[in-house]
């Protein structure tokens, strides 16, 4: 689940500014810790995601230029202190919002532009994030009504609510720029969805999301269902750094479709004979899990059962994300385990990057395999055509912005997936997956992001 924008050059051209600026005021000592801000774009002014592109000046300097809506920074560091912050739509001379920061020592933030500029105004949110550990086998989310579909604030109201229908944590009647407290939850999958007040009807049916241990999660309703849909965007709080290597980064995906009901695909994975996850079923994908660079023997052994279906070895190298998926079915393509490298280093301004991979075992012979990446008018997509079972894209750096692909037979004939529309922001790294085998479970897509923002596909918008 969880999505955070990797920006170095960024948080160096932040830290030059406040360097720069208020060196007297803003002096600290060798001991006292910098205060950490996220920056996020989270208001839907224009009707398209280019048209809301902005620089963020930070003391009158920029600090993000091509900043625009759904993106999101990592964690920048700057000194405590007070700071003037002010968000330019790119190509005017005046803000549209201005605002006055202060920040703490040794506390973090997350700052986001919000409004539309007709329902709800244009201005900044600041919030405190605390990024203290859950406690084991716990996570922590905090819910935030961004999303300015209403001018009267009881007009925003929402519930959250479980996809049966009750309440989440009695979060019922939240209004735009509402927040939750961080709520203590467990590690696990949930299936949630944002409605009108009383249930009905659904704004936002959020995909299911699986926290991990130890997750810091604030999940943010966006969008104004008129410039923007509506929809969810994700930032995840890290813990201040520790000494020592940098670790290794692992999501691990459940792609394999050997049974004819999800259910029976349930696995537990077992990492160095230790369990590591639990009733993981297909479609199933964890956030990153950080490890110790080393080697770690791999076991998938099916729910109620003694021995592997799937064993293999995995080498981690420090610094290094991965994606590690269980593939096959047993029946056309074996059961085993795909290991990828995951490159969540940054597009271009105004790109974002996807990788496609090919993990729908519907048939035997790989020549049968075979499928194009096709626009919805028939266009090759990055030159993917006649791709076989378990080959994958490299990334494709690609323009923000909203995309209605389809995978076909070769040469385009017939539709084999017809993907759901989908947006991307600047700066997204995502990976998309084809699976199913078309007999025990259908051919679908799922994807996995960087450990970046994201938006999820367009549905039900108010």
């Amino acid at each position: 689940m969880i999505w955070k924008l990797v920006s170095r050059v960024l948080l160096i051209c932040i830290l030059a500014i406040a360097s720069l600026t208020s060196v007297a005021a803003q002096t600290v000592s060798d001991e006292e810790p910098s205060a950490r801000v996220i920056i996020a774009h989270l208001a839907p002014f224009a009707d398209t995601v280019e048209g809301t592109s902005v620089s963020v000046l930070v003391n009158g300097e920029p600090a993000l230029e091509e900043f625009v809506f759904g993106d999101a920074t990592d964690y920048l560091e700057l000194p405590a202190g007070e700071y003037r912050v002010d968000v330019v739509p790119t190509g005017a001379t005046e803000s549209a919002i201005s605002g006055a920061l202060t920040l703490v020592a040794g506390q973090d933030y997350t700052v986001a532009a919000i409004g539309d500029g007709s329902n709800q105004p244009l201005e900044l949110l600041a919030l405190e994030d605390d990024n203290s550990a859950p406690e084991e086998h716990r996570a922590k989310l905090r819910i935030v009504h961004t999303a300015p579909f209403a001018a009267e604030l009881s007009d925003t109201a929402v519930d959250i609510r479980k996809e049966n229908g009750r309440l989440f944590k009695g979060l019922a009647g939240v209004e735009y720029k509402q927040a939750s407290p961080y709520l203590d939850i467990r590690a696990r999958t949930f299936d949630l969805k944002i409605t009108a007040p009383g249930g009905d009807p659904t704004l936002i049916d959020v995909p299911p999301v699986t926290f991990e241990s130890g997750d810091i999660v604030t999940v943010f309703a966006i969008g104004d269902g008129v410039n923007q849909p509506t929809s969810v965007l994700s930032v995840v709080g890290t813990p201040r750094d520790g000494d020592g290597e940098e670790p290794a980064r692992v999501t691990i995906a459940h792609l394999a479709p050997f049974a004819d009901t999800v259910e029976d695909t349930s696995v537990s994975v077992l990492v160095n004979g230790e369990p590591a996850l639990e009733n993981f079923v297909f479609g199933d994908t964890t956030d990153f899990i950080e490890l110790p660079a080393d080697e770690y023997q791999v076991d998938v052994i099916p729910t109620g059962a003694t021995e592997s279906a799937i064993s293999g070895a995995l080498t981690l190298a420090a610094g290094q994300d991965y994606t590690v998926a269980a593939i096959g079915d047993g029946a056309n393509q074996p059961l085993e385990l795909l290991a990828l490298e995951d490159d969540n280093s940054t597009a271009g301004p105004g790109n974002a990057k996807i990788r496609v991979v090919h993990a729908a075992p519907f048939a035997a012979d790989l020549a049968d395999t075979e499928v194009d990446l096709r626009t919805e008018r028939g266009d090759v997509v990055g030159e993917l055509t006649n791709v076989p079972y378990k080959v994958a894209s490299s990334y494709l750096e690609v323009p923000v912005g909203l995309y209605d692909l389809k995978i076909t037979t070769p040469g385009g004939e017939q539709t084999l997936i017809d993907i759901p529309p989908f947006i991307v922001f600047n700066n997204t790294v995502v990976t998309v997956f084809a699976i199913g085998d078309g007999a025990n479970q259908p051919t679908g897509v799922t994807a996995i992001t960087g450990g970046t923002p994201f938006l999820v596909f367009p549905a039900n918008a108010h």
